[in-house]
């Protein structure tokens, strides 16, 4: 199965010009837990994609998770079987709050949710474990996505997690430990897209 080329048509004519998450659709696959390996389809607006709050949970494994990309019908979770990439996503894992403030810095003025994961906070306040999802001006295919998350991952320098480069990698929705629960953040903001074409450009 393939998906039409009308698909992969820009979210917008201009990336430049900012969106608001509320007004984005958004198409990604969602897990009931996460080692399930049976994609659910889910189609929205990307400001409803994930929960206003963390759920404060006693085991990781019992929370629900994500991917942003697009599978066939009664296809299970597997590279292979990805038909499309509709968001990126980069981890930082037991960064400083320093390293922390300068990824939002970067992020200034991008279309993009910033949250905690669960290891935050595990070994102090300046022990920053997050999650940045950036939106796209369109869905990339698999190739695409290969070239152009290396020069995002670059982009945001060594702290990013390197393993996020797995296209078919999910990700646990907002989520953390009841006794952490005070130190959860999600962060949305409106913006510009990640321009998917100028940045195949610039991969070469």
């Amino acid at each position: 199965m393939s998906l039409p080329d009308s698909f992969f048509a820009p979210v917008t004519l201009d990336p430049s010009t900012p969106v608001q998450l509320k007004d984005l659709p958004l198409t990604v696959t969602r897990f009931k837990k996460l080692y399930d390996t049976e994609p659910q389809p889910w189609e929205g607006l990307a400001s409803k994609l994930l929960n206003a709050r963390h759920s404060a949970l006693l085991q990781k494994k019992a929370a629900a998770a994500f991917s942003p990309v697009v599978y066939p019908a009664g296809a299970t979770r597997s590279k292979d079987s990805v038909l499309a990439v509709t968001a990126l996503v980069l981890d930082f894992d037991h960064v400083t709050a320093s390293v922390a403030e300068a990824v939002r810095q970067q992020l200034r003025g991008r279309a993009s949710v910033l949250y905690t994961t669960w290891s935050h906070g595990e070994n102090g306040a300046d022990d920053c474990c997050f999650r940045v999802i950036l939106f796209l001006s369109r869905p990339m295919r698999v190739e695409e996505f290969e070239r152009v998350w290396p020069a995002v991952h670059k982009h945001f320098g060594a702290a990013s997690d390197p393993s996020t480069d797995q296209v078919s990698r999910i990700y646990l929705v907002p989520s953390c430990p009841k006794e952490r629960a005070g130190l959860a953040r999600i962060e949305r903001q409106d913006g510009r897209l990640l321009d998917v074409d100028k940045a195949l450009q610039r991969a070469g």
